[in-house]
């Protein structure tokens, strides 16, 4: 890539000259020919070193090179920009060899060797001249509220007590980090004889839940426990089968997207007849 813009920029001799201020090169690789774009903007100040009996100008801002293009083969296709910060555009020739080195580096799995720097970057522990906005250059944002219905099964004591979920919870990603906030409902069924007729038992909980973890590169959530947090609380109960200021507190969660599998502790007041619960959760 480097060498195509390199062939490119002595047609614009005429517009790069070296200059005191900063310019950007937007280079658009397409499939009928390449977009190149130049972007100047003459700063109003002009800068000038004086020393040794001499003055010079001086060039206070870098020049920026943008290649932009998507990749041709693999669906879906894929978006990619490569930027340089340079003193000249000129000087952009002398990457070609270091930069062959650091891409096959990058190829290579770096996920647990970056660092924080004080500045707040992040650099690579074997190669600290790359660094990134986020560990392995994963960045960006977003937000969404979604509407969750899902069916459960958990063990209460000896028996296990099916369970349908409805709530909302609001999902923030950030680098390769998201945060779940959650406010759920959920109606617990117990299957009891009462004078010989079959009946079902309605029992209502409220549930507050928080937990993070990471995403992996083809946007799995992996299979393996994530800091997670619930409480629920008995809000309503028929028959004797949960006793009266019940709570449950969850204690972590296995997610495999769509399948979590939750342990939990039941408990009356506080920590009071404790049982230990281990709850499935599928999602729709």
């Amino acid at each position: 890539l480097v060498a195509m813009v390199v062939r490119d920029l002595p047609q614009l001799t005429d517009t790069s000259e070296l200059v005191t201020h900063g310019r950007r090169l937007d280079y658009m690789i397409l499939d009928s020919q390449n977009h190149v774009r130049l972007r100047t903007g003459a700063d109003r100040n002009e800068y000038f070193a004086s020393g040794n009996g001499q003055v010079r100008s001086l060039k206070m801002d870098e020049d920026t090179v943008m290649i932009t293009g998507v990749t041709k083969s693999g669906r879906p296709m894929r978006f990619y920009r490569l930027s340089f910060y340079l003193n000249h555009l000129q000087n952009l020739g002398s990457y070609k060899g270091q930069l062959q080195q650091k891409v096959r580096l990058l190829m290579q799995p770096q996920n647990e060797k970056w660092l924080r720097a004080e500045e707040g970057n992040y650099y690579l522990k074997d190669n600290p001249a790359i660094t990134a906005p986020a560990p392995a250059g994963k960045f960006g944002g977003s937000g969404l509220l979604l509407f969750v219905p899902s069916v459960d099964i958990q063990n209460y004591r000896d028996r296990f007590v099916p369970s349908i979920t409805v709530g909302l919870a609001k999902i923030t990603r950030r680098h390769n980090v998201y945060q779940e906030y959650g406010l759920f409902s959920e109606a617990h069924f117990r299957f009891a004889k009462t004078n010989g007729t079959d009946k079902i038992f309605v029992q209502s909980f409220l549930t507050l839940s928080y937990g993070r973890g990471k995403i992996a590169d083809n946007m799995k959530i992996p299979l393996k426990l994530f800091p997670y947090v619930s409480v629920s609380y008995l809000v309503k109960s028929r028959g004797d089968f949960y006793e009266r200021n019940t709570f449950r507190l969850g204690v972590g969660r296995f997610s495999n997207n769509s399948l979590k599998i939750e342990p939990a502790l039941y408990m009356n007041g506080l920590f009071e007849n404790i049982t230990p619960s281990l709850r499935v959760v599928q999602t729709f």
